[in-house]
């Protein structure tokens, strides 16, 4: 299943707890309009954004935006400080993620600067999420633990809940399940010591989590249950979306799919309403998965699809493999083998790009770190050029020092560059010799089909007349021996002989109705012509006039379009369905509607009759081959014209149903695609 990390972000030292975030949001704003001295104001403004963090990424952008500049415009260093972090973390949550590292690392820097152990663990920790969310497990470590002894040193000054939590992650995707565990554990006993009811409802979440990854489903469920309560009194959206993305797995995982279903589509709505275009494209990717478990195809490929462009939307490229991937898997299952092969081909394309994307990155970032010790150096030299020449020289060494490992990794990684490089041609090599083996065997097996519908299409012609001529003679025969009975008493005789030609003209047409079936055949787009539908519907008329007077039927019909096809198809398929409108009609007067309506892809075509009707429970089943639902007594037939006409609509790739209900006639509509119609006009 797609897994979304369970990833903490600390926000800042003064966090409000215990009382509706909207309170929260409302009693800040009126101290900020009371408050007069500057740096008061930038403190209430970070409050503020810290607090819009849990509903409104937006608004807590732009607090942090305010305080950010009326904190640089009085030199308060610490507000900075603060006013990147909140940045950052809004960043994190909206989108784009190269904005929040951004913010996250000029934090750090300023940090550094400041020489303040707080906002060293603070923008540490926010650069190991950076990293984790990258793949980077060594460095996003590195960075975690870091901040955790900054944090020791203070003694706890900084919430020490996520860093135990965000270091659990990373065990936990290096495979170390035991000591995951173990620091959710500390996490969870860290937020249980801080105390108050979103401390509280964290520890439950933490809990709950770990109770999952030990298969503990009942008492997951639980912890879940308590942390939701807790978050909907708080009003925190972010964690209830994050709590029901967690129930949901645990339904996942019991195969309960249709609660499963329910619990990602409520956090992908709340999601959706937070703005939260981070989490969103990994949720329609989880739903797709669902679907994808049900074998409702369809929606699931609707699904990837979306998570797709959502995730274009919000920059979220590493996600986006993983995405192509699993779509071409599910195109494979419908036996859609070209979007399949698409699919493939760019999940390989976003694969390599992924790759080079992160030398690039990687580049830019020894070339930033090079300029920054550079401008330091130089600021040094400037203020201290006099008084501190040792200093300077030291500083000179060390930048020579910085300079060669620079080059030297430079060197690496071009060197691991073009063996990445030589790997990835080699994978294409044989990527491209298993499609052309693949292709080779497809065609193979095409041509194998090929010729065994015609060897199947001659055998069903030779069957069909072997089977005619004997019918034939027996009719023939039983005429002959009625004529010379003609006179004869024995009236049970006659009745005999007149059973034996019945049934003997019945299996005439039900051999006729199989060999026209088997004519039909499906893929065979060869010499199509223009097929003028109105005329198709005369012809019809015509040779049904006999019929049509002594019923007093009607067949009505206006403005049909031109389809390019063959005209023996649609002639077969008009006949059937007027023919069947006006044999299972019990009405004086039967009346057959053609109609055709131009859809957005599709012309639909309905044919309406005031009929029998036929019940919901069989709608289905009338267009299996020898289904038959009347008296065969009373309705003559064979029971294969509706397959026959189903069949040559599955020809011109469409497809056929029926609405009706018993006593109320019947409707049966045929889709055909817009491009039949099309085709048809370019070919007149």
């Amino acid at each position: 299943m797609f897994k979304r990390n369970y990833i903490c972000l600390l926000l800042s030292c003064l966090c409000v707890v215990g009382s509706s975030q909207h309170e929260i949001v409302n009693s800040l704003e009126l101290q900020f309009a009371k408050a007069t001295d500057p740096k008061e104001k930038v403190d209430l403004l970070l409050d503020i954004g810290t607090a819009y963090q849990e509903y409104d990424y937006p608004r807590s952008l732009a607090s942090g935006y305010d305080a950010l500049a009326l904190a640089k415009e009085i030199d308060y260093r610490e507000g900075v400080f603060y006013a990147y972090d909140l940045l950052g973390v809004g960043y994190n949550g909206i989108g784009p993620i190269d904005s929040a590292h951004h913010y996250h690392q000029l934090g750090l820097s300023l940090a550094n600067e400041l020489q303040d152990p707080g906002c060293l663990a603070i923008s540490k920790n926010n650069l190991g999420i950076y990293f984790l969310n990258q793949g980077n497990y060594a460095l996003g470590l590195q960075y975690f633990q870091e901040a955790l002894e900054h944090d020791e040193d203070l003694g706890d000054y900084v919430d020490p809940t996520s860093l135990y939590a965000n270091i659990g992650i990373i065990h936990e995707e290096l495979g170390d399940l035991s000591l995951a565990i173990e620091y959710y554990l500390k996490s969870s006993d860290a937020a249980l010591a801080i105390g108050g009811k979103d401390y509280i409802a964290y520890s439950f979440l933490d809990l709950g989590y770990v109770a999952a990854l030990q298969e503990d489903y009942d008492l997951a469920m639980q912890h879940y249950d308590s942390a939701l309560v807790l978050y909907y009194e708080l009003g925190y959206q972010h964690r209830i979306a994050e709590t029901l993305y967690y129930q949901g797995e645990i339904h996942f995982d019991r195969k309960d799919y249709e609660k499963a279903l329910a619990n990602q589509n409520a956090a992908l709505a709340v999601y959706e309403q937070l703005g939260a275009i981070e989490d969103i494209p990994s949720m329609y990717g989880i739903i797709g998965e669902i679907y994808e478990k049900t074998e409702d195809y369809e929606a699931a490929i609707q699904f990837y699809l979306q998570a797709i462009e959502r995730a274009k939307e919000a920059s979220f490229s590493s996600l986006m493999p993983t995405l192509y991937e699993e779509l071409s898997g599910i195109y494979a299952k419908v036996n859609d083998y070209e979007k399949a092969y698409q699919a493939m081909m760019k999940f390989q394309e976003l694969q390599d790009s992924f790759l080079n994307a992160a030398t690039r990155e990687r580049i830019s970032k020894l070339e930033m770190g090079y300029q920054l010790k550079v401008q330091e150096a130089e600021n040094l030299e400037l203020t201290k050029r006099q008084a501190q020449q040792s200093i300077i020289l030291r500083q000179r060494t060390l930048i020579a020092i910085a300079t060669g490992l620079i080059a030297l990794l430079l060197i690496l990684l071009v060197i691991r560059q073009y063996r990445t490089n030589k790997v990835k041609a080699e994978l294409n090599r044989q990527l491209e010799g298993t499609v052309q083996k693949r292709t080779a065997a497809l065609e193979a097996a095409n041509e194998q089909l090929r010729r065994s519908n015609d060897e199947l299409e001659r055998f069903t012609f030779i069957a069909s007349h072997d089977l005619k001529e004997p019918l034939r003679n027996i009719t023939s025969f039983v005429n002959l021996i009625q004529r010379k009975l003609r006179n004869s008493a024995d009236q049970d005789l006659q009745d005999y002989l007149g059973f034996v030609t019945r049934n003997t003209k019945q299996l005439y047409a039900l051999v006729e109705d199989i060999l026209t079936h088997s004519r039909v055949r499906q893929g065979e787009t060869a010499d199509l012509g223009t097929v003028e539908l109105d005329e198709v519907l005369q012809d019809i008329k015509s040779n049904l006039s006999h019929i049509l007077e002594e019923r007093s039927a009607k067949i009505i019909w206006s403005d049909l379009p031109s389809v390019a096809g063959h005209r023996s198809d649609f002639y077969l398929l008009f006949k059937n369905l007027i023919e069947n409108g006006l044999k299972y009609n019990e009405s004086p007067a039967p009346v057959i509607q053609v109609i055709a309506q131009l859809e957005e892809e599709n012309w639909c075509f309905s044919c309406k009759d005031n009929g029998l009707g036929i019940a919901p429970a069989y709608h289905k089943q009338i267009f299996q081959m020898f289904t038959r639902l009347n008296n065969r007594g009373k309705y003559l037939g064979s029971g294969i014209g509706l397959a026959t006409c189903q069949k040559i609509v599955q020809k011109y790739n469409g497809e056929m149903w029926v609405e009706s209900a018993e006593g109320q006639g019947s409707t049966f509509h045929f889709r055909l695609p817009r491009s039949v119609v099309e085709l048809a006009l370019e070919k007149a």
